[in-house]
């Protein structure tokens, strides 16, 4: 995926970042879509020595085959939910009929642009859906999983950054689903982690600031339910305080980063905002340098996963 993103860098395109490992690339770029898949097939076949097939979808194609998707359609252990997405030579609603699918076990529905069903996991194999991949429709379509659809048209449930940051948003979306599904105390030791690692990057020492050294602590104490959730939010706001009194940018950034992971013990959001602003201090710092950046979300997925004691993809 990294030759991959170089190369859309190569032709032009800007804000290139990349989504799973399975060619979904988001940019931005002024061709119409003709154009455009014309250039990448051409470039494919000189950088990689074959023909790939490239389907070109606008921001608002996306959104608008996202939000024909019922709410309640998901993919979970009782649901399946999957949306193809359709070349131009096939985007018709009459394609539906011509599927080797079982309509009768499923609900399927056309939006322009797409094709996308719902389907009990009970009767998947009941409705032939396997069996799209051999018909002669399938090299014309590319199928990705709802949560998949709704991310790319910026409708996950994953949460926003609150402040403006460069980053790295594909190692993000990685942290921010492992996230999802870790407790508040494994997020709390995480987020402070980052937080003395960044204030050390900020140049701060901060061993021998009282507020800092007792906002750690008081964190720690309600880890082991010796301190109440109030008490960790006061002493995060007692933090912040410092950031609001320092008259460096990459000082008060690196102060919010220690506010907010104190205030994890208060609410398991702030651990990912805490992320987020060390993200922020190592743009100050290397005047937004992406490579560092990245290595700074690297760090950050590694060390949540050896507190998970779970693997992880490291999302290049």
């Amino acid at each position: 995926m990294k030759k991959l993103k170089a190369l859309f860098k190569s032709l032009g395109y800007g804000n290139v970042s990349t989504y799973i490992n399975s060619g979904n690339v988001i940019f931005e770029g002024k061709d119409k879509q003709p154009e455009i898949r014309k250039k990448l097939e051409l470039n494919f076949k000189k950088e990689f020595g074959f023909n790939i097939p490239t389907l070109v979808k606008t921001e608002e194609e996306l959104i608008n085959i996202a939000e024909a998707i019922p709410k309640s359609w998901k993919n979970d252990t009782e649901q399946r939910t999957d949306v193809a997405y359709l070349f131009p030579e096939i985007d018709l609603k009459k394609t539906i009929d011509d599927l080797p699918i079982k309509k009768e076990f499923m609900d399927i529905r056309y939006v322009k642009g797409a094709i996308f069903w719902n389907v009990a996991r009970k009767n998947y194999n009941k409705s032939h859906l396997n069996k799209i991949i051999s018909h002669k429709f399938y090299q014309f379509m590319t199928i990705r999983n709802v949560n998949t659809a709704r991310y790319l048209a910026g409708n996950s449930t994953s949460t926003k950054t609150k402040i403006k940051i460069t980053d790295n948003n594909g190692l993000r979306t990685q942290i921010d689903d492992l996230y999802q599904k870790t407790n508040q105390i494994v997020l709390a030791k995480w987020s402070l982690k980052i937080a003395k690692r960044i204030l050390e990057a900020a140049g701060i020492d901060y061993k021998n600031i009282a507020v800092i050294v007792g906002g750690f602590k008081v964190n720690e104490l309600w880890q082991n339910s010796k301190a109440r959730t109030h008490t960790v939010r006061q002493a995060g706001f007692k933090i912040h305080k410092l950031a609001h009194d320092s008259d460096s940018e990459i000082q008060k950034s690196a102060f919010r980063t220690a506010g907010q992971a104190v205030a994890s013990g208060h609410m398991k959001e702030h651990a990912m905002v805490a992320s987020d602003y060390a993200i922020k201090t190592i743009g100050l710092i290397t005047n937004n340098d992406l490579g560092a950046i990245t290595k700074e979300r690297r760090w950050q997925l590694n060390a949540l996963n050896k507190l998970k004691k779970v693997n992880a993809f490291l999302f290049c």
